[in-house]
């Protein structure tokens, strides 16, 4: 700075320059970015235009990084080896955070706020002599991609994020870093009470910001854990207020969410935001996500074998299944949407008729609207068959239809039955086995509302903030003449808000939505002390109770014979009694391995595993006769082959009553080539039970622990087994 404290404001003019046009392309930027993928979709024939834009302003921000890291050496400013090692820190940052990003814009602006940090680091430069231009041009980085959030938060096309300020900080922090280090050999004069000044403002500008967004802008909610392992959003405090607020719909609202379509999908939740409808609204975003991911699996399936067929192929040639034609078609109802801005009134899209119609369309029916769309939809993919997507890819878009479709069915039952929008439980079967070999790369996480704030409340976020200004307020200088102090205490501030205070706080919420009238979520059973006999010998006075006695009698209709069930398990062995609520036997069948499900028996299936590829089947009959088997699952079981294996040191025993039969078994988890620790992280189990009331199979009564509506062998409907402790 000068000798006579002149502020000097000319380089702060080419900052705020360049800030202004950034805020400026704000409103159209998305319009930019949709210009140059068109323009790059239609040159090269493909549909990828999106991501070669977001690829370009990453060999953008790669080519400043490389030409940077070379003058460094040429000119060699940079000395030392932890300079070095910080330096190449950064740039893993940066390649991690490209690779990983996959919204162009969120790309792009690392190369805008790159550009401004050196902008205010320049103009800094200029007025202060002390390494305070750092902090201050740090600070005010952050407080000016605050207020593009703010910005975008009020324009009625933008959305404010909070993690799009994590981003911005992102980008204003690592390039600062850089030019930090480059400047290490500078002296610097020590700081004056304006140098000190500067910071507490610029520093107090971005702490208040941050939190005046999140506490004006954000909503606030919790992360829920399913038992399946993905995590979703919710505005509301709990999943059982989730599910309760769906009961309080009006039949107004059921009567919208049967007739709704993708095609007014922006309409409707306007007319039913966040928060006055949070249940209604949440649930409209899951299906919308659901049905678009199972339309780009159809949408990539059908361009991988369009050019096996003729040119005036069908719906129905390329899709045979149903459910996968209608949500194929939905995805062509995107071109669809120009032929109806064009055509038809908005107003008149909630018209019985026109609903009518464009369900009919969905399903292949033409005699309506004609097939001129659908041809010019074949010939496109037809022109694309030859760029065929990978099966990861394919599949990558099916796991995440399946998992929505699962957060749907165990948290929005009741809004998924009033939507008509349910999976057929064979074209669930149809989706669990093409997904058999699939591994994702990670946990699912929705993105529905993902936005809300879970980790802290408004209360912990105004006195977090307040804490910090209060800190800055009394020690500026920490973050000058400190670097060391300084990067210890900004890391262990991060690492506390972003890690420690959300487990230790705000940890998600594990919960089971299937408690709510699906089935049961786990099978619950306690260790013995005293391992119970196997010996059929007053079995139900002797058994140990040593968990809940459950009922199953939720079959495929409603049965009035029950079922109860206890397990417990020592450092071998799981044992299991199964008792059987019966005055009519039919039991003739002493072969092993026969064909025990043609006359009374239970069975107990076992997915060790727990992946829904291959499974245990054990089945006893009322006169203890065994059927063991490993079984591949697929919709066509060769019993026979999978029958051969006999599973070792099972034991069971059985007893008949006057009112019932009871089974008793012990399975030993060496038996399954599994440790007892195993046995209860990853395995999945089901019992069930087969109770003939006559020989005719018309009248058996089928029950199970969890339903699978229909046939048993459906490892996706097992359950997991869980120590009562």
């Amino acid at each position: 700075m000068t000798s006579e404290n002149r502020i000097v404001l000319k380089p702060f003019l080419w900052a705020g320059l360049w800030f202004i046009a950034t805020f400026l392309t704000v409103p159209i930027g998305p319009d930019i970015v949709f210009f140059f993928r068109d323009l790059i979709n239609e040159a090269f024939n493909t549909d990828q235009g999106y991501a070669y834009v977001g690829v370009i302003a990453a060999v953008g921000i790669g080519i400043i990084l490389m030409t940077t890291f070379y003058r460094f050496i040429t000119e060699k400013t940079v000395k030392g080896k932890g300079n070095w090692v910080v330096l190449m820190s950064v740039a893993g940052i940066y390649t991690w955070l490209l690779i990983t990003m996959d919204v162009p814009t969120e790309r792009i602006h690392f190369l805008e706020y790159g550009l401004l940090i050196w902008l205010l680091v320049r103009a800094f430069t200029q007025n202060l002599d002390s390494k305070a231009v750092f902090a201050c041009s740090g600070f005010t980085g952050i407080f000016l991609g605050t207020c593009d959030e703010w910005f975008q938060h009020i324009l009625p096309n933008r959305t404010g994020e909070f993690i799009d300020i994590i981003w911005n900080t992102l980008a204003v922090c690592l390039p600062l870093i850089i030019l930090i280090i480059r400047n290490r050999e500078k002296q610097y004069s020590a700081p004056n009470e304006r140098d000190l000044m500067c910071v507490r403002v610029t520093g107090c500008l971005a702490i208040a910001g941050i939190a005046g967004f999140l506490l004006f802008t954000q909503q606030f909610g919790i992360q829920v854990l399913d038992r399946d392992g993905y995590t979703f959003y919710t505005r509301l405090d709990s999943p059982e207020n989730l599910i309760q607020n769906q009961n309080e719909i009006t039949p107004s609202q059921s009567e919208i969410i049967n007739i709704e379509t993708n095609l007014s999908y922006d309409l409707f939740l306007k007319n039913y935001n966040e928060i006055d409808f949070p249940a209604f609204n949440e649930f409209r975003v899951h299906l919308f996500r659901r049905n678009r991911y199972l339309g780009y699996y159809n949408h990539y399936q059908m361009r991988n074998v369009i050019s096996d067929h003729d040119p005036n192929v069908t719906p129905t040639d390329i899709w045979p299944d149903q459910t996968s034609r209608y949500y194929g078609m939905s995805y062509v109802g995107h071109y669809l949407k120009i032929w109806l801005n064009e055509n038809v009134d908005p107003d008149h899209r909630n018209n019985p008729t026109f609903l009518s119609d464009y369900r009919r369309w969905l399903d292949g029916d033409f005699t309506v609207w004609g097939t001129s769309l659908w041809k010019d939809y074949v010939a496109k993919q037809r022109a694309k068959s030859s760029k065929k997507s990978s099966e990861s890819k394919l599949n990558k878009n099916l796991w995440i239809a399946k998992a929505e479709n699962r957060i749907l069915e165990n948290y929005f039952p009741h809004l998924l039955q009033l939507s008509g929008q349910s999976w057929r439980p064979e074209f669930k079967d149809d989706v669990h086995l093409i997904l058999l070999n699939y591994s994702p790369k990670s946990q699912y996480i929705s993105s529905v509302a993902k936005s809300i704030v879970t980790s802290f409340s408004r209360k912990e976020i105004l006195i977090i903030s307040s804490l910090l200004i209060l800190l800055l307020l009394a020690t500026p200088k920490l973050l000058i003449e400190s670097p060391k102090q300084s990067v210890v205490l900004i890391f262990s501030t991060i690492f506390y808000l972003w890690i420690v205070h959300p487990i230790i706080w705000h940890p998600p919420v594990n919960f089971a939505g299937d408690n709510y009238g699906l089935s049961p979520n786990e099978l619950v059973i306690q260790k013995t002390s005293q391992p119970p006999k196997i010996d059929g010998v007053n079995a139900e006075l002797e058994w140990p109770v040593t968990s809940t006695l459950l009922k199953i009698n939720t079959g495929t209709f409603p049965i009035d014979t029950g079922t109860r069930i206890s397990g417990t398990f020592d450092d071998q062995n799981f044992y299991l009694i199964i008792i059987s609520e019966d005055k009519d036997i039919f039991s003739s069948i002493t072969t092993r391995d026969g064909e025990l499900w043609r006359e009374d028996a239970v069975e107990i299936f076992i997915d060790t595993a727990g992946d829904g590829k291959n499974y245990f089947e054990i089945e006893i009959n009322p006169v203890n006769t065994i059927y063991d088997a490993l079984i591949p699952f697929s919709h066509s079981i060769d019993f026979n082959e999978s029958k051969k294996i006999n599973i070792a040191s099972v034991q069971t025993m059985t007893e008949v009553t006057d009112t019932s039969w009871v089974t008793e078994i012990m399975i030993p988890f060496a038996a399954l080539g599994i440790t007892k620790t195993h046995f209860f992280s990853h395995s999945r189990i089901n019992i069930t039970r087969i109770n003939a009331l006559s020989l005719d199979p018309a009248t058996y009564e089928y029950s199970a622990l969890s339903p699978t509506n229909g046939w048993f062998h459906k490892p996706r409907r097992f359950v997991k087994i869980k120590k009562d402790s």
